[in-house]
Protein backbone atom coordinates (compact mmCIF):
# COMPACT_ATOMS: atom_id res chain seq x y z
CA UNK A 1 0.00 0.00 0.00
CA UNK A 2 1.40 3.48 -1.00
CA UNK A 3 2.65 5.66 2.10
CA UNK A 4 3.19 2.37 4.38
CA UNK A 5 6.61 1.22 4.71
CA UNK A 6 6.56 -2.56 4.14
CA UNK A 7 8.82 -4.69 6.81
CA UNK A 8 11.17 -7.31 5.78
CA UNK A 9 10.59 -11.20 6.57
CA UNK A 10 12.13 -12.17 9.87
CA UNK A 11 15.04 -14.16 7.98
CA UNK A 12 16.11 -11.14 5.60
CA UNK A 13 17.93 -7.82 6.30
CA UNK A 14 15.89 -5.84 4.10
CA UNK A 15 12.59 -5.83 2.02
CA UNK A 16 12.74 -8.28 -0.96
CA UNK A 17 12.70 -7.76 -4.72
CA UNK A 18 9.13 -7.53 -6.81
CA UNK A 19 9.39 -11.58 -7.48
CA UNK A 20 9.17 -12.24 -3.67
CA UNK A 21 6.09 -13.52 -2.80
CA UNK A 22 3.63 -15.88 -0.80
CA UNK A 23 6.59 -15.98 1.07
CA UNK A 24 8.61 -17.57 -1.49
CA UNK A 25 11.45 -16.10 -4.10
CA UNK A 26 10.36 -16.80 -8.07
CA UNK A 27 12.34 -16.78 -10.93
CA UNK A 28 11.40 -13.49 -13.37
CA UNK A 29 8.01 -13.27 -15.38
CA UNK A 30 8.32 -15.51 -18.47
CA UNK A 31 11.07 -17.94 -17.04
CA UNK A 32 9.94 -21.39 -15.42
CA UNK A 33 9.98 -21.83 -11.77
CA UNK A 34 11.45 -25.05 -10.96
CA UNK A 35 8.63 -28.13 -10.71
CA UNK A 36 10.04 -31.67 -9.90
CA UNK A 37 8.86 -33.48 -12.35
CA UNK A 38 6.70 -36.36 -12.09
CA UNK A 39 8.24 -39.43 -9.93
CA UNK A 40 9.24 -41.86 -12.84
CA UNK A 41 10.95 -39.12 -14.83
CA UNK A 42 13.46 -38.39 -11.59
CA UNK A 43 13.64 -41.99 -11.00
CA UNK A 44 14.70 -42.22 -14.59
CA UNK A 45 17.46 -39.53 -14.66
CA UNK A 46 19.03 -40.99 -11.55
CA UNK A 47 18.86 -44.64 -12.94
CA UNK A 48 20.12 -43.37 -16.12
CA UNK A 49 23.17 -41.47 -14.45
CA UNK A 50 24.08 -44.49 -11.81
CA UNK A 51 24.33 -46.78 -14.99
CA UNK A 52 26.55 -44.69 -16.73
CA UNK A 53 28.92 -43.20 -13.90
CA UNK A 54 31.10 -46.16 -13.96
CA UNK A 55 33.47 -44.15 -11.31
CA UNK A 56 35.03 -45.39 -7.99
CA UNK A 57 33.53 -43.11 -4.84
CA UNK A 58 35.16 -39.90 -4.33
CA UNK A 59 38.54 -39.52 -2.86
CA UNK A 60 40.88 -36.74 -2.31
CA UNK A 61 43.27 -37.17 -4.42
CA UNK A 62 47.09 -36.29 -3.13
CA UNK A 63 48.67 -36.41 -6.80
CA UNK A 64 46.01 -34.16 -7.96
CA UNK A 65 46.94 -31.71 -5.00
CA UNK A 66 50.45 -32.01 -5.32
CA UNK A 67 49.97 -31.56 -8.99
CA UNK A 68 48.04 -28.35 -8.86
CA UNK A 69 49.71 -26.58 -5.87
CA UNK A 70 52.35 -25.43 -7.96
CA UNK A 71 49.67 -24.07 -10.29
CA UNK A 72 47.99 -22.19 -7.38
CA UNK A 73 51.25 -20.38 -6.03
CA UNK A 74 52.30 -19.39 -9.53
CA UNK A 75 48.62 -18.05 -9.90
CA UNK A 76 48.70 -16.33 -6.10
CA UNK A 77 52.53 -14.77 -6.62
CA UNK A 78 51.61 -13.37 -9.85
CA UNK A 79 49.24 -10.88 -8.65
CA UNK A 80 47.76 -10.59 -11.60
CA UNK A 81 43.85 -10.34 -12.94
CA UNK A 82 43.14 -13.77 -13.50
CA UNK A 83 40.61 -16.91 -12.36
CA UNK A 84 41.76 -20.33 -10.65
CA UNK A 85 39.06 -23.38 -10.83
CA UNK A 86 39.33 -25.07 -7.43
CA UNK A 87 36.55 -27.49 -9.27
CA UNK A 88 32.73 -27.80 -10.02
CA UNK A 89 31.67 -24.09 -8.91
CA UNK A 90 34.03 -23.09 -7.00
CA UNK A 91 36.25 -20.31 -8.07
CA UNK A 92 39.24 -17.77 -6.52
CA UNK A 93 39.18 -15.19 -8.80
CA UNK A 94 42.29 -12.00 -8.40
CA UNK A 95 41.64 -8.46 -9.54
CA UNK A 96 43.86 -5.56 -8.55
CA UNK A 97 45.73 -7.69 -5.96
CA UNK A 98 42.57 -8.90 -4.25
CA UNK A 99 41.54 -12.63 -4.06
CA UNK A 100 38.36 -13.54 -4.09
CA UNK A 101 36.64 -16.66 -3.26
CA UNK A 102 33.57 -18.11 -5.16
CA UNK A 103 30.69 -20.42 -3.84
CA UNK A 104 32.60 -22.21 -1.44
CA UNK A 105 32.48 -26.12 -1.76
CA UNK A 106 35.58 -28.20 -0.36
CA UNK A 107 33.24 -31.01 1.03
CA UNK A 108 32.90 -34.86 -0.06
CA UNK A 109 29.28 -34.50 -0.16
CA UNK A 110 26.95 -32.13 -1.17
CA UNK A 111 24.36 -32.40 1.82
CA UNK A 112 23.57 -32.09 5.53
CA UNK A 113 25.30 -33.59 8.42
CA UNK A 114 23.29 -35.83 11.11
CA UNK A 115 24.72 -37.61 13.89
CA UNK A 116 27.94 -37.22 12.44
CA UNK A 117 27.22 -38.32 8.51
CA UNK A 118 26.90 -36.24 5.69
CA UNK A 119 24.47 -37.26 3.21
CA UNK A 120 23.50 -35.95 -0.72
CA UNK A 121 25.63 -36.33 -3.73
CA UNK A 122 29.09 -37.78 -3.43
CA UNK A 123 32.32 -36.02 -5.23
CA UNK A 124 33.53 -37.99 -8.22
CA UNK A 125 37.12 -36.09 -7.51
CA UNK A 126 38.50 -34.02 -4.42
CA UNK A 127 38.70 -30.27 -5.16
CA UNK A 128 41.96 -29.45 -6.98
CA UNK A 129 43.46 -27.83 -3.81
CA UNK A 130 42.47 -27.36 0.06
CA UNK A 131 40.95 -24.54 1.78
CA UNK A 132 43.99 -23.83 3.99
CA UNK A 133 46.03 -23.58 0.62
CA UNK A 134 44.20 -20.43 -0.53
CA UNK A 135 46.00 -17.10 0.82
CA UNK A 136 44.02 -14.50 2.46
CA UNK A 137 40.57 -13.54 1.28
CA UNK A 138 39.11 -10.09 0.56
CA UNK A 139 35.61 -11.61 0.29
CA UNK A 140 33.73 -14.79 -0.40
CA UNK A 141 30.85 -14.55 -2.65
CA UNK A 142 27.64 -16.74 -2.60
CA UNK A 143 25.32 -17.65 -5.45
CA UNK A 144 22.53 -19.43 -3.71
CA UNK A 145 21.80 -21.84 -0.65
CA UNK A 146 22.57 -25.04 -2.71
CA UNK A 147 25.10 -27.55 -0.34
CA UNK A 148 27.41 -28.02 -3.85
CA UNK A 149 27.58 -23.84 -3.90
CA UNK A 150 28.03 -23.10 0.44
CA UNK A 151 29.22 -25.47 2.63
CA UNK A 152 28.69 -25.07 6.10
CA UNK A 153 31.78 -26.51 7.21
CA UNK A 154 34.03 -24.40 4.48
CA UNK A 155 32.40 -21.71 5.89
CA UNK A 156 33.01 -21.81 9.66
CA UNK A 157 36.60 -22.66 8.87
CA UNK A 158 37.12 -19.58 7.13
CA UNK A 159 35.25 -17.73 10.07
CA UNK A 160 37.19 -19.00 12.72
CA UNK A 161 40.71 -18.58 9.89
CA UNK A 162 39.92 -15.19 10.10
CA UNK A 163 38.96 -14.17 13.38
CA UNK A 164 41.20 -11.12 13.70
CA UNK A 165 40.38 -9.79 10.19
CA UNK A 166 37.43 -11.89 8.75
CA UNK A 167 36.86 -11.26 4.65
CA UNK A 168 33.61 -9.67 3.43
CA UNK A 169 30.72 -12.09 2.86
CA UNK A 170 28.16 -11.36 -0.05
CA UNK A 171 25.37 -13.44 -0.15
CA UNK A 172 21.56 -13.28 -2.04
CA UNK A 173 18.93 -12.23 0.22
CA UNK A 174 17.27 -14.66 2.42
CA UNK A 175 20.62 -16.52 3.16
CA UNK A 176 22.19 -13.91 5.76
CA UNK A 177 21.05 -15.76 8.82
CA UNK A 178 22.98 -18.79 7.66
CA UNK A 179 25.92 -17.10 6.75
CA UNK A 180 26.43 -15.87 10.54
CA UNK A 181 25.12 -19.02 11.86
CA UNK A 182 28.70 -20.03 10.63
CA UNK A 183 30.68 -17.44 12.59
CA UNK A 184 30.99 -14.59 10.61
CA UNK A 185 30.21 -11.42 12.28
CA UNK A 186 27.01 -9.35 11.43
CA UNK A 187 29.43 -6.24 9.97
CA UNK A 188 30.80 -8.24 7.59
CA UNK A 189 27.85 -10.25 5.84
CA UNK A 190 25.77 -8.24 3.68
CA UNK A 191 22.79 -9.63 1.65
CA UNK A 192 21.95 -8.52 -2.07
CA UNK A 193 19.29 -8.34 -4.18
CA UNK A 194 20.03 -8.48 -8.10
CA UNK A 195 21.08 -5.00 -9.41
CA UNK A 196 22.42 -4.51 -6.11
CA UNK A 197 25.97 -2.92 -6.25
CA UNK A 198 29.07 -3.53 -3.59
CA UNK A 199 32.82 -2.31 -3.01
CA UNK A 200 35.45 -4.23 -1.84
CA UNK A 201 38.72 -2.04 -1.55
CA UNK A 202 39.22 -1.12 -6.11
CA UNK A 203 36.67 -3.81 -6.98
CA UNK A 204 32.71 -3.65 -7.80
CA UNK A 205 30.87 -6.31 -7.07
CA UNK A 206 27.37 -6.40 -9.16
CA UNK A 207 24.66 -9.00 -8.03
CA UNK A 208 22.20 -9.97 -11.12
CA UNK A 209 19.82 -12.27 -12.04
CA UNK A 210 20.33 -16.19 -12.27
CA UNK A 211 17.48 -18.15 -12.76
CA UNK A 212 17.13 -21.49 -10.37
CA UNK A 213 16.23 -22.39 -7.09
CA UNK A 214 17.01 -22.87 -3.65
CA UNK A 215 16.40 -24.85 -0.60
CA UNK A 216 19.03 -25.97 2.18
CA UNK A 217 16.05 -28.53 4.21
CA UNK A 218 12.40 -29.77 2.94
CA UNK A 219 10.96 -25.90 4.51
CA UNK A 220 13.23 -23.43 3.34
CA UNK A 221 12.52 -23.81 -0.72
CA UNK A 222 13.12 -20.56 -2.23
CA UNK A 223 12.82 -18.72 0.99
CA UNK A 224 16.28 -17.21 -0.23
CA UNK A 225 17.25 -15.68 -3.49
CA UNK A 226 19.69 -16.91 -6.23
CA UNK A 227 21.73 -14.50 -8.18
CA UNK A 228 24.77 -14.47 -10.14
CA UNK A 229 28.01 -12.11 -9.68
CA UNK A 230 29.60 -9.60 -11.80
CA UNK A 231 33.16 -8.32 -10.74
CA UNK A 232 34.54 -5.05 -12.00
CA UNK A 233 38.46 -4.59 -11.23
CA UNK A 234 40.04 -1.46 -12.08
CA UNK A 235 41.38 -3.29 -15.27
CA UNK A 236 38.98 -6.54 -15.74
CA UNK A 237 35.91 -7.98 -15.40
CA UNK A 238 34.53 -11.78 -14.69
CA UNK A 239 30.83 -12.60 -14.92
CA UNK A 240 29.65 -15.53 -12.52
CA UNK A 241 26.64 -16.75 -14.11
CA UNK A 242 26.13 -19.26 -11.24
CA UNK A 243 23.99 -22.03 -11.30
CA UNK A 244 20.90 -21.48 -14.05
CA UNK A 245 18.72 -22.00 -16.53
CA UNK A 246 18.84 -20.07 -20.20
CA UNK A 247 16.43 -17.51 -20.59
CA UNK A 248 17.32 -15.46 -23.63
CA UNK A 249 14.95 -11.70 -22.49
CA UNK A 250 16.99 -11.66 -18.47
CA UNK A 251 20.78 -12.21 -19.92
CA UNK A 252 20.51 -10.69 -23.24
CA UNK A 253 19.16 -7.27 -20.92
CA UNK A 254 22.28 -7.59 -18.88
CA UNK A 255 24.60 -7.84 -22.16
CA UNK A 256 22.89 -4.60 -23.24
CA UNK A 257 22.95 -2.93 -19.58
CA UNK A 258 26.87 -3.71 -19.14
CA UNK A 259 30.36 -3.57 -20.81
CA UNK A 260 31.26 -6.71 -22.12
CA UNK A 261 32.55 -8.86 -19.51
CA UNK A 262 36.21 -9.88 -20.29
CA UNK A 263 35.14 -13.66 -19.52
CA UNK A 264 31.73 -15.04 -18.29
CA UNK A 265 31.79 -18.36 -16.15
CA UNK A 266 29.37 -20.68 -17.74
CA UNK A 267 27.60 -23.52 -16.17
CA UNK A 268 26.83 -26.84 -18.56
CA UNK A 269 25.45 -28.99 -16.07
CA UNK A 270 24.26 -31.48 -15.44
CA UNK A 271 21.52 -31.71 -18.48
CA UNK A 272 20.31 -34.79 -18.59
CA UNK A 273 16.82 -35.38 -18.69
CA UNK A 274 15.70 -31.70 -19.86
CA UNK A 275 12.31 -32.11 -18.61
CA UNK A 276 13.85 -32.59 -14.99
CA UNK A 277 16.82 -30.33 -15.30
CA UNK A 278 15.88 -27.91 -18.30
CA UNK A 279 14.52 -25.24 -15.97
CA UNK A 280 17.53 -25.03 -13.61
CA UNK A 281 20.14 -26.31 -15.61
CA UNK A 282 21.89 -24.94 -18.93
CA UNK A 283 22.90 -27.75 -21.14
CA UNK A 284 26.75 -26.91 -22.90
CA UNK A 285 24.96 -25.33 -25.78
CA UNK A 286 22.79 -23.01 -23.42
CA UNK A 287 26.07 -22.90 -21.54
CA UNK A 288 27.80 -20.84 -24.30
CA UNK A 289 24.65 -18.61 -25.37
CA UNK A 290 24.95 -17.17 -22.01
CA UNK A 291 28.23 -15.91 -22.50
CA UNK A 292 27.03 -14.60 -26.41
CA UNK A 293 23.90 -13.37 -24.62
CA UNK A 294 26.43 -11.05 -21.62
CA UNK A 295 28.65 -10.32 -24.77
CA UNK A 296 31.82 -12.17 -22.73
CA UNK A 297 35.33 -11.76 -24.76
CA UNK A 298 35.95 -15.43 -23.49
CA UNK A 299 33.80 -18.04 -22.07
CA UNK A 300 34.99 -20.57 -19.47
CA UNK A 301 32.89 -23.86 -19.10
CA UNK A 302 31.95 -24.82 -14.88
CA UNK A 303 29.50 -26.82 -13.03
CA UNK A 304 30.23 -29.97 -14.52
CA UNK A 305 32.89 -32.97 -14.05
CA UNK A 306 32.83 -33.09 -10.16
CA UNK A 307 29.73 -34.66 -8.99
CA UNK A 308 28.11 -38.26 -9.00
CA UNK A 309 24.84 -36.66 -10.73
CA UNK A 310 26.69 -35.85 -13.53
CA UNK A 311 26.97 -38.87 -15.86
CA UNK A 312 29.71 -40.26 -18.21
CA UNK A 313 27.96 -38.05 -20.95
CA UNK A 314 27.83 -34.73 -19.22
CA UNK A 315 31.72 -35.07 -18.66
CA UNK A 316 32.83 -36.88 -21.47
CA UNK A 317 30.29 -34.59 -24.34
CA UNK A 318 29.86 -31.41 -22.35
CA UNK A 319 33.21 -29.43 -23.13
CA UNK A 320 33.02 -31.02 -26.56
CA UNK A 321 29.59 -29.93 -26.68
CA UNK A 322 30.55 -26.37 -25.81
CA UNK A 323 33.58 -25.77 -27.91
CA UNK A 324 31.30 -26.56 -30.56
CA UNK A 325 28.20 -24.40 -29.96
CA UNK A 326 30.91 -21.10 -29.05
CA UNK A 327 32.74 -21.26 -32.39
CA UNK A 328 29.54 -21.34 -34.06
CA UNK A 329 28.72 -18.42 -31.90
CA UNK A 330 31.80 -16.90 -33.41
CA UNK A 331 34.23 -17.16 -30.62
CA UNK A 332 37.83 -18.23 -31.68
CA UNK A 333 39.20 -21.40 -30.02
CA UNK A 334 41.43 -19.41 -28.12
CA UNK A 335 38.92 -17.55 -26.13
CA UNK A 336 37.34 -21.20 -25.47
CA UNK A 337 38.54 -21.58 -22.38
CA UNK A 338 37.92 -25.67 -21.54
CA UNK A 339 40.29 -26.59 -19.03
CA UNK A 340 40.69 -29.06 -16.17
CA UNK A 341 40.21 -28.16 -12.61
CA UNK A 342 43.63 -27.04 -10.58
CA UNK A 343 44.77 -24.30 -13.81
CA UNK A 344 44.14 -21.06 -14.10
CA UNK A 345 44.02 -18.21 -16.72
CA UNK A 346 45.19 -14.44 -16.69
CA UNK A 347 43.16 -12.44 -18.28
CA UNK A 348 44.39 -10.72 -21.15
Amino acid sequence: IPGIPIAPPAHMERVPSSIFHSGRFHNPPGSVDFVPSRPPSVAQYFRDSRAKRHVPNAVTDPALRFECLPRLSEFVNAGADGIFWIGHACFLICLDGAFFLIDPFFAQRAGPSLAGFTLGPKRLHGPAVMRSDLPPLAAILVSHSHYDHVCRADMRYFARLHQQSPPRVLCPLGLGKFVRSCGFPQAQVSEHDWKDVAVVGTVKLTCLPALHFSARSLTDRNKSLWVSWRLDGPAHSVHYLGDTAYGSRIFRAIGDALPPPDVALCPIGPWEARDFMGSVHCDPVDGAQLAADVRAKALFPMHYRCMRYDGATVRAQGPVLFRKRAQQLGYALDAIWTQPEGTYRLLP
